[in-house]
């Protein structure tokens, strides 16, 4: 069973501010466990679950990652990306070629979810693409997916 996890956050917990667009805007590092056997690369998307007008409002889509048991924090922005010795490509989201972290309206709470596909092969995508035609294209290549969650920002503090 494939698992994403985060050392910046726990699945269902507050995504730290430094990892937002109101902080550093950094990608958070993450633990892959279970990936399943003939993965040959990895995509990884974030999306807005919370968002009023656009349903699952995507702020980041990178694949061709390599495959790896850690992704490190603060992947560098640009089209074609070094991750881990390997070309990543970012494509297009509210992240124009690179992460871009939580952004709710100011008092508002949102639902953000990481998405990990495990795929059988590289993609061949321009990278103009965004979320739609990334999942288009990995339709039948999908092995495995996992999703970590987090909210941002935190609740208030009640008295």
């Amino acid at each position: 069973m494939l698992i994403l996890s985060s050392p910046a956050f726990p699945h269902g917990g507050t995504i730290p501010g430094r990892h937002s667009g109101r902080g550093e805007d950094r990608s958070p590092a993450f633990a892959i466990s279970g990936i399943p056997k003939g993965t040959v690369s990895l995509a990884l998307l974030l999306e807005d679950t919370s968002h009023p007008l656009f349903r699952d409002f995507p702020h980041w889509v990178i694949w061709n990652l390599p495959v790896t048991d850690a992704l490190p924090e603060g992947i560098s922005p640009g089209r074609e990306t070094a991750v881990l010795g390997e070309t990543a490509i970012q494509g297009l989201a509210y992240g124009r070629h690179r992460y871009a972290g939580p952004k709710p309206p100011k008092w508002r709470r949102h639902l953000y979810r990481f998405t990990l596909l495990a795929l059988d092969c590289r993609l061949e995508l321009p990278g103009n693409t965004g979320r739609k035609r990334l999942l288009q294209a990995a339709k039948g290549h999908i092995l495995e997916k996992a999703i970590l969650a987090g909210w941002f920002p935190k609740p208030p503090d009640r008295e």
